[in-house]
């Protein structure tokens, strides 16, 4: 899954939530956060969302209603953290904090000796890589085709 596709499935996912519990609650925004974003992560990291709502509903309630649900995404469990629209600070304010704090835990990981941190790739990558991967197997697939096609015609 893309990140976009993502976010879109927590989304939808706690859409339902909040109808299947009557709760007086939309979502306006999911936004992937977190170390796993940045490529920070460990082994074990969980998958944090930012999800900011419409609704009166206390933000404490829609957390536990949400979490509740142990969402699990290609293995990794999802940790949402709800946002009041028009009550919480802005989204941009949260996701700046975190990139400030992201960026130094990033200096201090750089820091310590080679082989000290995890260096396995985000999950931006993995997709990346992934997306790279299917293209360049579609273009041989089509090169492939073109040959037998040349090779038919001869």
């Amino acid at each position: 899954m893309t990140a976009g596709q993502i976010e879109t499935y927590v989304r939808d996912k706690a859409e339902k939530i909040f109808e299947d519990y009557g709760m007086e609650a939309e979502v306006t925004e999911a936004v992937i956060t977190g170390s796993r974003c940045r490529g920070l992560e460990k082994a074990g990291s969980d998958l944090d969302i930012m999800l900011v709502y419409r609704g009166e509903e206390p933000k404490d309630v829609v957390a536990a209603f949400l979490n509740d649900e142990k969402l699990i995404i290609g293995g990794v469990r999802v940790d949402i953290s709800p946002l009041q629209k028009d009550k919480d600070e802005p989204l941009e304010n949260y996701l700046r904090k975190e990139r400030e704090e992201l960026a130094e835990a990033e200096k201090k990981a750089r820091e310590r000796k080679p082989g000290s941190i995890d260096e396995r790739p985000s999950v931006r990558e993995k997709l990346k890589r992934g997306r790279i991967a299917m293209e360049t197997a579609k273009r041989q697939s089509m090169i492939k085709q073109a040959r037998l096609k040349t090779e038919r015609a001869v």
